[in-house]
């Protein structure tokens, strides 16, 4: 059966023509399924005692894809869900994760070019971080004479004594966090790392739409993904620290706390509002307007593109 002429510029949709990142749910996680691309669009295939199950993706209304333990996914399925703009993330159900880009919902690099302006100036990149703590600690920005070795501090101050009341709530003793999954030994522990993959996910979302760069971070610094933690970080103590304690109480703890993550990620409209924050943060530092064209760089200034210069 061939394609329809409809079904083949489909192939080639403009980047306005693709669903806003606000219009977008969250995410859907899948596991012990193949995604694959049938003719009119991505699908999930499970095997169940039921029989063969088929679940059709939608997958420009959803932000992320999370592909968990047992699942495999097509090559043309990847590059449908690259030209959708949705980001794809193979996670187990313990929240190791591995990301993989989308196509940015934006056709220019003006978002881009303004991270990377911004990221260069050390006055600019502790103007970056202030606001970030400001969102995190859902505060007006700091005084800016304060240190940010203060406000790190305060951070940490606040997190670990929320580790102690969920601790002391939950009944769990001298819980200690743990990073490394050879050192767990309790259920939350995993848990939090599930969560936060999640939250990254959102992150990386928001990211990816501006075509911007996860490594430029403004908090956090060196690691491929410094930006994805600075954002990730304003919502941890509201949703995945709490949500992965109370989770640990659950027979089906992966579940309930990626359910639960979800109605977060909704109900507070997460997504559309870590791209507020990274415009606010990036928006001083975009060009001028007259520079906003295609252009070519010459010697001491920026040319009209897609012209003919020979001479």
């Amino acid at each position: 059966m061939a394609y329809s002429k409809h079904a083949l510029n489909l192939r080639k949709l403009r980047t306005v023509e693709l669903p806003r990142l606000s219009d977008r749910i969250s995410y859907l996680y899948l596991d012990l399924a193949r995604v694959i691309q049938d003719q009119t669009g991505v699908i999930a295939v499970q095997e169940t005692e039921l029989g063969t199950q088929t679940l059709r993706i939608p997958i420009a209304a959803i932000g992320f894809l999370l592909l968990g333990p047992g699942t495999s996914i097509s090559a043309p399925a990847i590059i449908s869900l690259h030209r959708a703009g949705t980001v794809v993330i193979f996670t187990s159900e313990g929240g190791m994760t591995g990301f993989a880009m989308a196509r940015p919902l934006t056709g220019r690099a003006d978002w881009a070019q303004a991270q990377a302006r911004c990221w260069v100036d050390p006055a600019s990149r502790l103007a970056a971080a202030r606001l970030l703590y400001a969102r995190q600690f859902n505060e007006p920005e700091a005084d800016p004479e304060v240190p940010l070795k203060v406000l790190r501090g305060i951070e940490g101050s606040r997190v670990r004594s929320l580790y102690q009341t969920l601790s002391r709530k939950y009944h769990l003793g001298s819980w200690k966090r743990e990073t490394d999954p050879e050192k767990y030994h309790d259920p939350v522990n995993p848990l939090l790392n599930l969560g936060s993959a999640i939250l990254y996910g959102a992150a990386l979302t928001a990211v990816s739409a501006l075509g911007i760069n996860p490594g430029l971070g403004f908090i956090h610094n060196g690691a491929s993904n410094a930006l994805l933690f600075d954002l990730a970080d304003i919502h941890k103590t509201r949703s995945s620290i709490p949500l992965a304690f109370a989770s640990s109480q659950r027979p089906n703890g992966p579940e309930y706390l990626r359910s639960e993550m979800r109605r977060y990620l909704f109900e507070q409209d997460v997504m559309e509002g870590l791209l507020t924050t990274l415009t606010d943060v990036l928006a001083d530092h975009l060009s001028p307007g007259e520079e906003r064209q295609d252009t070519l760089t010459d010697e001491a200034t920026l040319v009209r593109g897609h012209t003919n210069h020979a001479e």
